[in-house]
This record gives structure tokens, C-alpha cells and sequence, in this order.
């Protein structure tokens, strides 16, 4: 699995704007081949600031064109990172007792 890791930066007094767009590219987002999940969070410390975490299989290329549409409400173009997971055992996400 690859996660890809986007930090959004939105306009000032964009949000609300920003979070009602978002639901459209959300379904664009999760019916892209090797999609296995995505979120949206806001910063509880910076209000106009986003991450979006999605999980993609190994055999597909993070296609992130479906962002453009929310283009118009970024301060700066989004920061994206990749990270693929470590050893060979699956996904397992830890839940504590």
C-alpha cells in the first residue's frame, strides 16, 4: 500500500466554501482505480489548514488531478508526499487495549 500524504493550505474565509466543494472531488477521489480509503482532517490549531490521507494499492500511481477542482480555494499549491509501507506482512493498523 502507498499512502499519499497532502497538506492543504485554503484561502482565508474559504473553508466553508472549501469543505462543501470537497464533497464532490471526494467521490471523483474514491472511484479512482487502486483508491482503498481516504480522509480529510482540519488542523485543530490552524484553521485554514487540511491534511488528506489516502490509501492507494501498490500497482497504481496516485492520480491526484481530481484536486484541481478545488484548486480556486488554495493559498499555495498542496504539498504531497508518498509513503509506502514497511515490511512485507499487509496493512495492519494498531488499536490500542
Amino acid at each position: 500500500m502507498t499512502l499519499a500524504m497532502v497538506t492543504l493550505q485554503v484561502r482565508d474565509h474559504q473553508q466553508q466554501a472549501f469543505e462543501a466543494d470537497w464533497q464532490q472531488t471526494r467521490r471523483l477521489l474514491a472511484g479512482l482505480p487502486g483508491c482503498q480509503g481516504l480522509e480529510l482532517r482540519r488542523s485543530r490549531l490552524h484553521a485554514r489548514r487540511y491534511l488528506l490521507l489516502i490509501d492507494w494499492t501498490a500497482r497504481s500511481s496516485p492520480d491526484l488531478q481530481a484536486l484541481q477542482g478545488l484548486r480556486r480555494h488554495f493559498e499555495h499549491e498542496p504539498d504531497i508526499e508518498h509513503y509506502d509501507e514497511v515490511g512485507t506482512g499487509g496493512s495492519a493498523r494498531l488499536r490500542p487495549d
